[in-house]
């Protein structure tokens, strides 16, 4: 199932494959005209915008699901937190605490989130908030001993001492879990900075904004940037840190751009795979992210908007000057062939 997918994308930091998946989950509901899974849906959208720093996003979510007589209170908890609200971090530890209720909901990835609320807690210097944060995650790791994800989560929250957060960084390596990693690192950086290691606790927060960066959650980058900086680090590489747009071309990724234009140009799903080196199915996720934050339902009206706005904004050379219209570019969305496949 395409929320399913959405879910398991956002624990492997994926966010691009995560909102696209989630926004093809919407999609279908409308088709079938059942919504049961939309909360879960929508807190995967929330979840991705305030990692991506888009907080206005965030609230366009909450406010659908809050729309229809219901609420995202893990989700809430999150916005207050990214708000610098003291009681978010609070919220989260209780709400991932107990057992998931109708109320609450299923929470993909919890132990993600109370890394988050350990983390808040950590910088606010509430070690009753951490303490409770680690006890969750201890109760978690010792039902899951092999999995390391979880395992590593209970030692960002727990550990005392910066071989803790060190052990728990190489733990998370060979993992998918990509950020756990860059939390983890954030905060073994941190702690080596605080006990005078300068050339480890820059190597570590320079590897935790890279990894941030990496899968777009550009508000921890930001966050981790600001330390550097403010420890007397400059990098010459370092883009200036933007919160990327949830919908519109800025909101584009690279390779997202690339396949729209490919795709606008007449290419099928399998053609626009051979030029860009990919699996189709990948360029089926692109497009169907592009076609979310585009807000387009068909590869008619995508070729529509791009013969409009020609190469503009999108930051890579239009693959033909002479665009074929929407001709041959079937009008049923983003799969291969005249209709998207489900």
């Amino acid at each position: 199932m395409a929320w399913v997918r959405a879910s398991v994308c956002l624990g492997a930091g994926r966010l691009d494959e995560a909102a696209g998946h989630a926004a093809r989950s919407l999609r279908l509901m409308d088709d079938v005209g059942d919504r049961a899974f939309e909360r879960h849906v929508r807190h995967v959208l929330a979840e991705v915008a305030l990692l991506r720093g888009d907080r206005e996003q965030a609230r366009t979510q909450l406010s659908a699901v809050e729309a229809r007589g219901e609420t995202l209170p893990v989700a809430r908890a999150l916005l207050t937190d990214a708000e610098g609200g003291p009681r978010g971090a609070a919220a989260l530890v209780r709400l991932l605490g107990a057992p998931a209720s109708e109320a609450t909901g299923w929470v993909p990835w919890p132990d993600q989130l109370l890394v988050q609320a350990a983390c808040s807690a950590r910088r606010a210097d509430d070690t009753a908030l951490l303490r409770a944060a680690g006890e969750r995650l201890a109760e978690l790791a010792a039902g899951a001993p092999a999995a390391a994800g979880l395992q590593a989560a209970a030692l960002i929250a727990g550990g005392r001492t910066a071989r803790d957060l060190g052990t728990a960084v190489e733990m998370l390596r060979p993992t998918p879990r990509k950020l756990l990693l860059a939390h983890a690192l954030e905060e073994f950086g941190r702690r080596e900075l605080a006990d005078g290691d300068r050339q480890t606790a820059v190597a570590a927060l320079d590897e935790a904004r890279d990894v941030f960066a990496e899968v777009g959650a550009s508000s921890a980058a930001s966050r981790v940037q600001r330390i550097l900086q403010a420890a007397g680090v400059r990098r010459r590489r370092w883009p200036a840190a933007q919160e990327r747009p949830a919908g519109g071309w800025e909101a584009l990724t690279e390779m997202e751009r690339r396949v729209a234009l490919l795709v606008a140009d007449g290419h099928s799903n399998r053609s626009a795979a051979a030029e860009l080196v990919l699996a189709p199915s990948t360029v089926s996720t692109h497009l169907q992210a592009a076609f979310s934050k585009l807000d387009v339902h068909s590869r008619v009206q995508l070729a529509k908007l791009v013969l409009r706005r020609g190469t503009e904004g999108f930051g890579t050379e239009h693959p033909r000057a002479e665009h074929p219209g929407a001709e041959g570019l079937g009008a049923e969305g983003p799969g291969a062939g005249p209709p998207a496949p489900r």
